[in-house]
Formats: structure tokens, C-alpha cells, sequence
């Protein structure tokens, strides 16, 4: 029979089943405890830590008389206690034992307590040598109980650590946690397994740490018991039913990390990763910081050290141009040069919506005063002579080009009319605006270019060192970088795409390789090659090793849960025109020689200059121009044998 709801609920005094009635007391001590640890309960502390000083005082009496203490050293026991326990509070208090936070006491709080008791124990012994005549307590006693205090409120501490942490997991709840391993058993690991163990409701229970340090096999962390190698994923999956595995190993390279999330993929286990180290943040949590596997981790490679200081000097009060500056590379530049406080950054490119989406990320605080938007075109003298009078650069990184290769091979014209004219025209106009530095963001396939995007910048490599020939107070410096991963249209972006369509995923060729940077890591490079530079040297990055575009593609495929070549299929379509199987780092007349920084090297033109495939290449992409039909590129290719016919470069037909 159903209550009235006009009857109290506390008349229902029917009795509960013993199973209800022990969680109902559990619950209400859960909650007491929980609201006493949520206000720091210092008062709390101070009886607990004098029992136990009253508990060690005694028992180092007990210790001293093998447990037989006579009535004497007893009565003397019992009158010193009270002064014994004032000296232990004042020095405990002094030394901040009262103010450890004891859910989260550690090593350094047990250092600190030690001092507290040490502090107290001299204290006593110089009471007892100068005050007390000799024997009324005996001094082996004060050192015992110094010891037992340092032990007994050290364990206090852990106790009640203890405690909570074992509420914290029973709160999540042992029918609904789900197995977790966490691969790194090292400083990480043991952080991410304590933050797990406090993060109630998570639903996570750590069952092991896997790590390849074999001396830490059969080992236990914090309890947790260290499973086996990162090469048993496998079988510790399948033995310990494992869903979840947390990659605790930020300085893992992509390689490493590629051998270890393979085999979980394969084993449909979720899998969250720890941000590479020169992107964890020290101030969060790593449970926060964890996230998904995206391609870009499988590719990280190691941490970037550049010359902050040194680029800070650089570009400090200055007014920086940056072309292109819509783009995938001249956006990130505008952001990291943001950084180092320029005095003003004009942001120069032809497309209006990009270039107004990046000012409304970029104009915040310091960047709303100091930002300054430019729609034009490279090609347009006009254009670039108002824009260099407007805001007399100091610096100029041109990042504006043509740099998809199909659409290059199909519009020659406009390639070398952007990437070559372009370039010319900003060029030009910095030399006679006294510009101190121009720098020219390049590509690995300007190396002995097969495509007409490779050429073009090659060209464009070419018009620069000549015209720093001509003793410019500009500094003119190019640098070459391979793929940007994630870019406007790279293979990436399209790969994501082909996925969302449920695939197949097209590649050129299965022996197709590419060297890959991510965009903040090649701009780090970009910024730093900028300082080196003295003037027409051409810098190349460290671009690692070469990435296979199949095995890129089998990657996502698996991060997206799936199979490849049974749930999504991947096809060969051929190398495209223009394309290459793999792309070179430096010309046979080049030699590579080291900077400064490990990443950054410097590529040496011989000193005689010969005739080169990507300026002949340009010129028979263009074949004949009438004055009349196409000024422009007409009196481009004239400029073409002007500025290099000076500078010794022999072989060259221009008709």
C-alpha cells in the first residue's frame, strides 16, 4: 500500500535490510569524511598528531625498560608528558606540519615532518641537560621518541591519504570501472595513475603499467604491478580484458609511438595519448591533457629548441610583412611572430575571407594594436609600392605562391607568374624600401624540380641570390621545407575527407614517399633560419625521415577504428605529372654545410653557377610571348635573363 504523501517520510519506520543498512552507514561516513577533508580540518590534526606524540612518549618508555617500566621512571613519565607534547605542538607548528594538505602528502612532506620532530627532540634534550638532574629521563628515551613521532605522524598522513584514495575509488564504483593499462612506467605514469585514482565517476580502473625497462618488470607502482613490455600489448589486452590504455610517454618520437598504438588499435582498445614534450603543459593536469591519437602524433618527432632570445632580439619593435599571410605557413608565422612583440605585422594576401578570419583570431589584446590587414596582390606593383611606403618594413617573409603541383602543371603561367613574378615584384620593392632581411619560404621540391611548382621556386631561389649579388643593404635568404602536415590541401586534409565518404582512399603510388613537417615546427625553423642568415644563403630544415603516403593512409584508417583494405579500401592511381617517387634534399652542386642549431643546415652553391633545370624548365613552360598578347610575362622572361646573365649563370636560352 502506497504512502500518503501528506504522511512525513520519517514515520516510515519500517526496517532496513542488512545489506541497505551497512551501505546507508558507509554513505554517511563517506560523507562526513568528505566534508571534513573538503575544509582542511587543521584543528583535526592538531589532537590526532598529539595522540600519537602521547602514544610514541609512552611506548619509548616501554621500548627502554624491555616493557617493565618501574613506578618511578612511570610517575616521571607521566608529569613530563604534558610539557613533552607543548614542545612537539610549537615545534610542528613552526614548521608547518599543521599546514600539509594530508590528501596530498608526499616525500617532501615527510622531510618536513622529520625536521618537526628532530626540532622537538633537541629541544627536549637541551631541556633535559641544562633543567632536569641526570637519570630522570633517561635520553635514550627522547631519541626513541623522537623516531616514533616522525614514524607515527608520518603514517598518520599516509593514513588518511590512504583513506581517501580508497574512497575516491570506491565512489567510481567496482561494477562499472573498466580495465586500464598505462603504458610508461615513469615520473608520468605515476602522476597520470594518482590523478585517475582521485578523478570519482571516471569509471577507470588501472589493472597495470606496461614499460620496456625490463628491471621494472614484476615491479609494483603505487601498488599498480608492471605488467610486461610494450611488445606483450597484446596478450595483457586480452589476459586482463583491457578497454583503455593511456600513452604516458611524451617524449616518445612518432616511430615509438606508431609500434605502440598499432596493436591497440588492431585490439579495439581505446587509446588517449600525452602531448609530445614541447607541447605538455606543466601548470595542467595530465589527465586533462590527455586526448585522442590524431596522425600528427603518429609523425611527432622530436622537441624543437630554437633561439628565443635570439629571434626575440630580432623581430623586437620591428615592422614585419608577411605575404601570403592567410595561408597555412604565413597564418602560423603571424601568430609566432606575435610572440616576440614586433612593432607593427601587416598581414598581406589577395584571399578576403581567410585574411579577415585570421585578423579576428589574431587582433586580441597585444595583437589588436599591432596588427595591421593588407588585400593585394604580390604581382601588382602598384599594389606592393603603397603597401611598403605605408608601413616601411624592416622585415619581409614572403610566403605568398602557387604550391599545389596538379594545379601548377595545368596553369604554368600562373605559377610562374605568382611564385617567379611575385617574388620579383616583393623583392624589387624591398631592395629599393632598404628592407633589412627577406626571407623566402621554399620547398624540398626545388631540388632538381620535375614539376613547374618545383621550379618556380627554384627560380625564385635563383632571382634572390642574384639580386643579393648587387651588394643590397637587403639580406635575401630562402628556406626549403618539405610537406606541411594538415595544410590547406595537403594529402591529410584529403585523406579526411576520402574517410568521411567511407573511402577509398587514393595513392599515387605504393613506393610514393614525402618528407612531413608539422606547421608550427616548420615555422620554428623558418624563424630561426632568419637569424642565421647573412645573405643569399639557401637554409634547409631537418625534415627526419621520409613518410610512406600508404602507410600514412593505413594510420587513419586505424584511428578511425577501422580496417584497412577491409573496411576501407586504399587505391592506386598512378604518379601523377610532374611528381616524383621521392623527393631530394640538395642539388649535387650544393654542399651541405652545419649552423648554428642541429636542424638548420646551410646549402652551398658552388662557386661558379652553371645552368639550371628549373630556370630552363620555367622558360619552356612559357614558349613564346608576344609584347602584345601577355606584357607581363613578356617583360618577365626579358627580367629573367637581366638578373642572371649578371650573376654567372651560364647555359641559359632565353628566347
Amino acid at each position: 500500500m502506497l504512502m500518503s504523501p501528506s504522511i512525513p517520510a520519517t514515520l516510515d519506520r519500517r526496517p532496513l535490510p542488512p545489506e541497505k543498512k551497512r551501505w546507508a552507514i558507509e554513505d554517511r561516513v563517506g560523507r562526513w569524511i568528505r566534508r571534513v577533508a573538503g575544509s582542511r580540518p587543521r584543528w583535526l590534526l592538531v589532537p590526532a598528531t598529539l595522540a600519537v606524540g602521547s602514544a610514541a612518549w609512552c611506548l619509548a618508555y616501554f621500548l627502554r625498560y624491555e616493557f617493565s617500566v618501574p613506578a618511578p621512571a612511570a610517575a616521571h613519565m607521566a608529569y613530563a608528558l604534558p610539557f613533552v607534547l607543548l614542545v612537539q605542538c610549537i615545534s610542528f607548528y613552526a614548521n608547518g606540519v599543521f599546514r600539509i594538505l594530508w590528501p596530498y602528502v608526499g616525500i617532501r612532506d615527510a622531510f618536513v615532518i622529520f625536521r618537526g620532530a628532530a626540532w622537538a627532540t633537541a629541544a627536549l634534550y637541551a631541556v633535559d641537560l641544562v633543567f632536569l638532574p641526570p637519570g630522570i629521563v633517561p635520553r635514550s628515551v627522547l631519541l626513541l621518541d623522537g623516531i616514533l613521532v616522525h614514524l607515527g605522524v608520518s603514517g598518520l598522513f599516509l593514513l588518511l591519504r590512504g583513506f581517501r584514495e580508497w574512497l575516491g575509488r570506491r565512489e567510481s564504483g567496482p561494477e562499472s570501472a573498466v580495465p586500464a593499462v598505462i603504458i610508461g612506467a615513469g615520473d608520468s605514469g605515476d602522476t597520470l595513475l594518482r590523478e585517475v585514482e582521485r578523478a570519482a565517476g571516471l569509471g577507470m580502473r588501472v589493472v597495470g603499467f606496461l614499460d620496456d625497462d625490463q628491471t621494472k618488470h614484476g615491479c609494483l607502482l603505487r601498488g599498480i604491478p608492471v605488467l610486461g613490455g610494450v611488445k606483450e600489448i597484446q596478450r595483457i589486452v586480452l589476459e586482463y580484458r583491457v578497454r583503455h590504455a593511456l600513452v604516458a610517454i611524451p617524449s616518445a618520437g612518432g616511430a615509438a609511438l606508431r609500434g605502440i598504438v598499432a596493436p591497440l588499435m588492431e585490439a579495439n582498445v581505446s587509446v588517449k595519448v600525452l602531448p609530445s614534450l614541447n607541447r605538455l603543459s606543466t601548470t595542467l593536469p595530465l589527465l586533462s591533457q590527455l586526448k585522442d591519437v590524431a596522425i600528427e602524433e603518429l609523425l611527432r618527432r622530436d622537441p624543437i629548441r630554437v633561439d628565443q632570445q635570439g629571434i626575440a632580439e630580432f623581430l623586437r619593435d620591428k615592422c614585419v610583412l608577411v605575404t601570403g599571410a592567410a595561408g597555412s605557413i604565413g597564418s602560423e608565422l603571424c601568430r609566432r611572430i606575435l610572440h616576440y612583440h614586433p612593432r607593427r605585422l601587416v598581414a598581406f594576401d589577395l584571399a578576403e575571407t581567410p585574411l579577415h578570419e585570421l585578423m579576428l583570431e589574431l587582433r586580441t589584446g597585444h595583437g589588436e594594436r599591432v596588427t595591421v590587414p593588407e588585400l593585394g596582390d604580390v604581382t601588382d606593383p602598384v599594389r606592393v609600392r603603397t603597401v611598403f611606403v605605408d608601413h616601411a618594413p624592416d622585415v619581409v617573409f614572403h610566403a605568398a605562391a602557387l604550391k599545389h603541383v596538379p594545379v601548377c602543371e595545368d596553369h604554368p603561367r600562373e605559377a610562374i607568374r605568382v611564385n617567379v613574378g611575385g617574388t620579383k615584384v616583393i623583392a624589387d620593392q624591398a631592395m629599393r624600401s632598404g628592407v633589412g632581411r627577406f626571407i623566402l619560404i621554399s620547398t624540398d621540391k626545388a631540388v632538381n624540380p620535375s614539376c613547374v611548382m618545383g621550379a618556380t621556386k627554384r627560380t625564385a631561389e635563383l632571382l634572390l641570390q642574384a639580386l643579393n649579388a648587387q651588394r643590397s643593404p637587403t639580406r635575401f635568404v630562402a628556406v626549403r621545407f618539405g610537406n606541411v602536415l594538415g595544410s590547406n590541401g595537403s594529402v591529410l586534409r584529403i585523406f579526411k575527407a576520402q574517410l568521411a565518404r567511407g573511402g577509398p582512399l587514393t595513392v599515387t603510388h605504393p613506393d610514393m614517399c614525402r618528407y612531413f613537417m608539422t606547421i608550427p615546427e616548420g615555422v620554428e625553423l623558418v624563424l630561426q633560419a632568419a637569424i642565421l642568415g647573412h645573405g643569399g644563403e639557401v637554409f634547409e630544415l631537418d625534415m627526419g625521415s621520409p613518410v610512406r603516403i600508404v602507410d600514412l593512409a593505413e594510420d587513419l584508417i586505424r584511428l578511425s577504428g577501422r580496417r584497412p583494405g577491409r573496411d576501407v579500401k586504399i587505391v592506386f592511381t598512378g604518379v601523377r605529372p610532374g611528381e616524383k617517387l621521392f623527393e631530394e634534399l640538395y642539388l649535387n652542386t650544393e654542399t651541405v654545410v652545419p649552423t648554428s642549431h642541429p636542424k638548420v643546415f646551410c646549402l652551398k652553391a658552388a662557386e661558379r653557377p652553371v645552368a639550371d633545370v628549373a630556370f630552363q624548365l620555367c622558360l619552356d613552360r612559357l614558349g613564346p610571348i608576344n609584347s602584345k598578347d601577355d606584357p607581363v610575362l613578356y617583360r618577365l622572361k626579358g627580367d629573367f635573363g637581366q638578373m642572371l646573365q649578371p650573376a654567372g649563370v651560364e647555359g641559359v636560352s632565353v628566347r
